[in-house]
């Protein structure tokens, strides 16, 4: 073998190892690549979820919101009722206790001048 088929078979060895290098360097990145997407993707997935979650629990929370403001309107409601009744009665009671001194002083007047 000459000196120049050894240096052609050299130089071509040296070609079929750097294509074999650049193959596993390319599939490498690829590699990389699509584990970097496939992360990207579940971070995407999880944030999703998350957001969904969200949204379930804002609902809920705009429910119960709702109920607490109708309990609280009902609960005003009763009160204004309460309040109502409340001076109905002392409405009422002043009256009676008007009445009874307007009886008592008839009846003291009787005592006083019998007929």
């Amino acid at each position: 073998m000459s000196l120049n088929q050894s240096h052609r078979i050299l130089t071509v060895l040296k070609l079929q190892q750097a294509l074999q290098t650049a193959t596993i360097e390319l599939k490498l990145a690829r590699s990389i690549h699509d584990v970097e997407t496939v992360s990207k993707d579940e971070v995407m997935r999880k944030l999703r979820l998350q957001i969904l979650l969200l949204e379930d629990e804002n609902q809920d929370l705009h429910e119960q919101l709702l109920s607490e403001e109708e309990h609280a309107d009902q609960l005003e409601q009763d009160l204004e009722d309460a309040l109502a009744r409340s001076d109905g009665l002392e409405e009422e009671a002043q009256r009676a206790t008007n009445e009874l001194r307007s009886k008592a002083r008839e009846l003291d007047i009787k005592r006083v001048r019998p007929f």
